[in-house]
């Protein structure tokens, strides 16, 4: 019973950490493209 319980509460934590990677990766592409933006918007003024 203990040990199933740690199993499940690994695979929780396993399947935790990959959705935190995912937001992560998805902010910073999210970040990336609006950076690109702006930097596109100045050269265009400028």
């Amino acid at each position: 019973m203990l040990q199933a319980k740690s199993i499940t509460q690994l695979g929780d934590q396993a399947i935790l950490k990959k959705h935190i990677d995912s937001l992560t990766c998805t902010r910073i592409g999210i970040i990336s493209e609006l950076f690109i933006f702006l930097v596109d918007s100045r050269s265009v003024q400028s």
